[in-house]
């Protein structure tokens, strides 16, 4: 499936970069809101975009105060001049993609039962698995999952060994 959205954001002449934002905790004690936006330059993954151009016009010549400022109307430090307001087409191609991450039970075993593994230790391994059995079916089981660092970890083991087998092929 394929998506298309149209946005309007501000960019700077010199160079031809679009404007990010960043976020800004407001000084301990104010009455007003926690955090401020303002407009900033190079922030590439967090582009400042809203829904028309009149919009993006009137942020390019004005300038919220710190209190007031949020997403739809940040603080802008930029010179009018510098700044052009610009039409931002995003497309999405979106297509299905069959992802398999380990079950608790494979990911255990590589963590704990493989011998080349920096964490082999099978007597844990047996203890561990010996409890997600006694708790699997009930309300206990959800204890018994890794984390998203874990994951991060396993498949990045699991790329380096790939890279490995490649490398002595």
């Amino acid at each position: 499936m394929k998506t298309k959205t149209i946005r309007y954001g501000l960019r700077y002449k010199k160079d031809g970069k679009l404007l990010g934002f960043e976020t800004e905790r407001n000084p301990e004690g104010s009455e007003s809101v926690s955090f401020s936006y303002h407009l900033s330059y190079g922030e590439e993954d967090r582009i400042w975009l809203v829904e028309s151009p009149e919009h993006a016009e009137f942020v390019r010549q004005n300038s919220t105060p710190w209190y007031n400022a949020d997403y739809e109307c940040p603080m802008n430090d930029f010179d009018v001049e510098e700044l052009q307001v610009v039409r931002v087409i995003t497309v999405i191609n979106e297509a299905e993609v069959c992802v398999k991450i380990p079950t608790f039970e494979e990911y255990m075993e590589y963590r704990y039962n493989t011998k080349e593994h920096k964490f082999y230790d099978p007597a844990h391994y047996t203890y561990y698995m010996n409890e997600y059995r006694k708790a699997k079916g009930t309300g206990r089981e959800k204890e018994f999952q890794y984390s998203i660092y874990d994951l991060n970890e396993y498949l990045r083991e699991k790329k380096e060994e790939t890279k490995l087998v490649v490398e002595k092929a």
